[in-house]
């Protein structure tokens, strides 16, 4: 070749670089990036074998796609946390994994590796056990209100799948059941706990038990769910059909008055037990013969309830007070320990017309507002919590909607 040609060809060569550089300068900004850098890739691997690894990635609980031979671009702007979930199948089995991550000081790229020893089936034991006694508590798991399954000796054992498939971002989880022999006295009592779990897959995926650790106060219930679980009508039909029965006549009310007044005289807790505060069980109070208004309450619903379980009965939870309250006979009676039932009568028919839905309020209202004046509890202490039995229970948020409850009462005879 010439060195003339040679020349040429190396101008022609440069002027072209030059006028694609002008070119890149002078382009109109369209508001798009036109690099790859607005693209985070994302690599899944198995560390030992180099085999690409599909799955969905999953963040925030929001799904952005699945790999395709272990590799999947993402906008960097969908990527505003530092972490997302892995969720694979392996071997017919399924697997999640976390990771961390800086999509900007990654330089648009990551590797991310999975172990051999990763993909096997995961699983922790959820260990419950109350520090004050030293005991291990059994009873049923529930995880957002849906039935997990049972303790043995205190611990669960958590699959992965169960992992998984059941437990969310931040779930709620709550034991409850009946204390053992390991409590002593205070065997066979509710018990209930609950809380938020957030790194339950740490444990998983690192071989490690979780501790679940309570100070439970048996004698104490603060949830409705413990104070259902002192209403055992079972407990105490041996004593209704012992000492009862033979009272009986063929009349519900006066059964029932005679359940309410029979054996159980008022004492304080603090005289009986030297605590401010402490639930007997029905069986417990009537062997005693004593008892302060929760042991009352508790025993004649059980009696009751024992009685007849068809029976709309309930124990009323006031603000420093527990009572009893039925619904029978198209009337409406309140049993007090050592007081006056306070009981009216309501009209049952048209009860969906307006006047006479509107009467039998008036009627439900002026009972409560007796009672309470009756009974003596002050105006600052006169919320209704709930009603309550062993199956049923009803939380109020204001006063009428326990009487605007009571009339579902009459409405649904």
């Amino acid at each position: 070749m010439k060195t003339k040609e040679i020349v040429y060809i190396s101008l022609g060569v440069f002027l072209f670089l030059v006028i694609g550089f002008l070119l890149t300068r002078t382009l109109p900004d369209t508001g798009f990036d036109l690099s790859p850098n607005n693209q985070f890739e994302f690599n899944f691997s198995i560390n030992e074998t180099g085999q690409a690894l599909d799955g969905e990635i999953v963040i925030d609980n929001r799904s952005f796609g699945h790999t395709k031979n272990g590799i999947i671009s993402i906008e960097k702007e969908n990527l505003s946390r530092a972490g997302f979930d892995f969720k694979t199948e392996y071997n017919g089995k399924d697997f999640s994994f976390y990771y961390e991550f800086y999509p900007e000081t990654d330089h648009g790229k990551a590797n991310f590796i999975v172990l051999q020893e990763q993909l096997k089936q995961k699983k922790t034991y959820l260990e419950f056990y109350e520090t004050l006694v030293n005991c291990s508590l059994n009873g049923k798991i529930y995880v957002d209100d849906k039935l997990l399954g049972e303790t043995k000796k205190g611990k669960y054992e958590l699959s992965e799948k169960e992992y998984i498939e059941k437990f969310r971002a931040n779930a709620s989880l709550q034991i409850y059941g009946l204390s053992d022999l390991c409590f002593g006295k205070d065997e066979n009592l509710p018990f209930t706990e609950s809380w938020i779990i957030h790194d339950l897959g740490y444990y998983l995926y690192n071989n490690e038990n979780v501790s679940f650790d309570i100070q439970a106060n048996l004698r104490k219930p603060t949830e409705y769910i413990e104070m259902q679980g002192f209403v055992r009508p079972d407990e105490v039909k041996p004593y209704l059909e012992s000492e009862l029965r033979k009272f009986f006549k063929d009349d519900t009310e006066e059964n029932l008055n005679l359940i309410s007044k029979y054996g159980i005289h008022y004492r304080d807790d603090f005289l009986l037990f030297q605590k401010a505060d402490y639930w007997q069980t029905p069986a417990e109070t009537l062997k005693r013969g004593e008892g302060d208004c929760e042991d009352w309450a508790v025993t004649v619903l059980s009696l009751i309830r024992a009685y007849n379980d068809s029976l709309k009965c309930f124990n009323m939870d006031w603000q420093t007070h527990l009572s009893v309250f039925c619904y029978f006979n198209n009337k409406f009676i309140i049993y007090d320990q050592e007081r006056t039932k306070f009981k009216t009568g309501l009209k049952t028919e048209n009860t969906q017309d307006p006047i006479v839905r509107q009467e039998n309020q008036i009627t439900i209202r002026n009972m409560r507002n007796n009672y309470l004046t009756d009974y003596g509890i002050p105006p600052d202490q006169r919320k209704l919590f709930a009603v309550f039995n062993e199956k049923e229970l009803v939380i109020f948020d204001t006063d009428e909607d326990f009487v605007n409850w009571a009339l579902t009462l009459i409405e649904k005879n």
